[in-house]
Formats: C-alpha cells, sequence, structure tokens
C-alpha cells in the first residue's frame, strides 16, 4: 500500500514482461522436453517400478535444468528492469549483470519441485487409469494425454 502510495500503480508492475516470459519459455521447455526425455529414457518394457520412477526422475531433473538455465537470463533482466528504476531514483543497486549468477539458486530452487511434481503427476495418473480402467490398454488414453 505504501509503495503504491509513493510510486504508483506502475511500481507493481516493473519486470512483469521479463518475468512472464521467462517462465513462459521455462515451463514450455520443462514440460516439451521432459515428455521427449521420458520418451527416450523410458522404454516400455520396463515395468520395474523403481526402475521407471528413476528414469522419469532422471527425465525431468535434465528437461529442469535447461529450462531453469533459460528462465536466470530472463530473472536477470527483471533484476536490471527494477535496478535501474531504482538507481533512476538515486538509490544504490548491488545488481550483479551476469545472467548466470543466481543459476545455482534457480537449479536448488526449481529441480527438486520439478522432480517432485512430475513424479507426483505420473503416479497420480498411474492410479487413476488403473482405478478407473483397470481393463483398457494404454493406448485407449492416448485421447486423455494429449487432451
Amino acid at each position: 500500500q505504501e509503495l503504491v502510495e509513493t510510486e504508483g500503480v506502475s511500481a507493481l508492475t516493473l519486470g512483469l514482461r521479463e518475468t512472464a516470459m521467462g517462465y513462459f519459455i521455462q515451463g514450455a521447455l520443462k514440460y516439451g522436453l521432459y515428455e521427449a526425455f521420458k520418451g527416450a529414457l523410458v522404454p516400455t518394457t520396463v515395468t520395474a517400478p523403481l526402475v521407471r520412477v528413476t528414469l522419469f526422475a532422471l527425465s525431468a531433473a535434465a528437461a529442469e535444468f535447461v529450462g531453469a538455465t533459460a528462465l536466470c537470463q530472463f530473472e536477470a533482466a527483471r533484476i536490471r528492469a527494477v535496478a535501474s528504476a531504482d538507481t533512476a531514483k538515486g538509490e544504490d543497486s548491488n545488481g550483479d549483470d551476469d545472467a548466470f549468477s543466481s543459476l545455482t539458486a534457480v537449479y536448488a530452487r526449481q529441480v527438486p519441485y520439478t522432480v517432485t511434481s512430475l513424479l507426483t503427476y505420473e503416479q497420480l495418473t498411474s492410479v487413476l487409469y488403473h482405478t478407473l480402467a483397470p481393463d483398457a490398454p494404454p493406448a485407449a488414453f492416448i485421447g486423455v494425454r494429449v487432451a
């Protein structure tokens, strides 16, 4: 409330474009590459649950590493946009111009989250498929996966 009173509503939108673009690209890479890596790493003949879960986790981690690397550049642009606004007002900005300076922190935050969320998704869909239609062949669910 104080920020809006002193700097106006536009202060709340600083860096919004960079954030939205960054997370859009990161999400597209994360989910797209996850499906590609999963298809390449997990053969349909593998039925051992621990092996499948491990390969799903590796696929998710690899996809997130690529997505997070792309995200870092947009996060750096957002920080520069906010810092340049602060600098224009005469405030000191200790921003780092290196787009990859926060890469370790982003990996530490994003990779475990992505692995957990995608493994949960895989487990829940498997349980639902087997509960709702235990005798249906896997091809029967192709419409559900695409939709």
